[in-house]
Formats: C-alpha cells, structure tokens, sequence
C-alpha cells in the first residue's frame, strides 16, 4: 500500500490577503492556472517530505526520495505516492526477515550446493574498521535474521505541517506571478 499526501482545498490562509482561503484563491482561478498553483503545492509538500527523510536517513536515502512520486493531480486535489516496496517499509515499517530466502534465492550464479545436497553461498561483509571478512551462510544457518525496520512516518511528519507548507507554497506561485 503507498502512503499518500493529499490537499484537498486546505483552509489555509492564502498569502497576503486576509479572509482568503485557499478554496476561494482556487475557485477565482481558471483551469490552467488551478492545475499550476495545486502542482507548486505538490512539489512543496513533495520537497518537506524528502528534507524530513535526509533528517535520519542515510544509506537508504536514495531508495526512499527514489520511491517519492512527483506530484499529481487527483480528485481536485493532488497527490504524492510513496512507490516501491523497501521505501514503504521505511514509512511505515516491517517485521523480522530471514536473510537466508534472499542470499540464497535460485538463480544465482553465487549459490553452490554441498555434497550433502545443502544449499549454501559465501558473503563478503565489511567489518567496522573496513576489513571484509567472508561468512558463509546455508540452508542451516542461523542469525541471519534482520530484526526488522521502525516505522519512520515522515508522511505524517509533513501532513502535521501542511497549513505552513501550504502557504509557502501558494505564496512562492503568488510572488512568481
């Protein structure tokens, strides 16, 4: 399932005029110019959503902004998917794997077979000090279970915002005009 952030006509305070919400900045605007000021909107909800994932990702940075769709328009509004398997597990979490269904999946080239007919594979890994080391995993091993991954919720980090993301936005598109 991909997360998803959405506007909907948000109540928020359309920049520089007092009253003005920013359904009734949309409903003076014509179609072209509705879709532009809803995508700026998109791509600055878009935006806060990766700078949130750079606060405590690293290495998995790149797959997670990879899986951050580009805004589209949807239903009036618009719409952020969170694509991609892994990136949804970093949003929303996911339970203990074994380690041993992927490093010695068939079809791999590095996958051997003993005499005793017991799958097994050589994998290098790089110690702390940078060192590789080789441990070799099969079919009987144990500890090769990842203990799973915690739920980072950035999407609700960023939907906890939007009323400030909004008006950024429709501020930055005004001033641009």
């Amino acid at each position: 399932m991909a997360e998803r952030e959405e506007d909907e006509g948000s109540e928020s305070q359309a920049s520089g005029d007092e009253g003005l919400t920013l359904g009734d900045l949309l409903d003076e605007l014509e179609g072209s110019e509705e879709e532009e000021i809803l995508l700026a909107i998109g791509r600055k909800i878009r935006e806060r959503w990766g700078q949130e994932a750079e606060i405590s990702l690293h290495t998995s940075l790149g797959a997670y902004l990879a899986g951050l769709s580009e805004p589209i328009l949807e239903g009036g509004g618009v719409a952020i998917e969170l694509q991609d398997e892994f990136p949804n597990w970093i949003e929303s979490g996911h339970g203990p794997v074994d380690l041993r269904r992927t490093l010695l999946r068939g079809g791999l080239t590095s996958v051997k077979t003993s005499k005793a007919g017991v799958w097994y594979r050589d994998v290098p890994i790089t110690d702390p000090r940078g060192e590789t080391i080789i441990r070799r995993i099969s079919e009987n091993s144990t500890g090769w279970q990842h203990p799973g991954i915690k739920a980072r919720n950035f999407a609700e980090r960023v939907e906890a915002d939007l009323p400030r993301i909004v008006d950024e936005a429709v501020a930055e598109y005004l001033a641009s005009l």
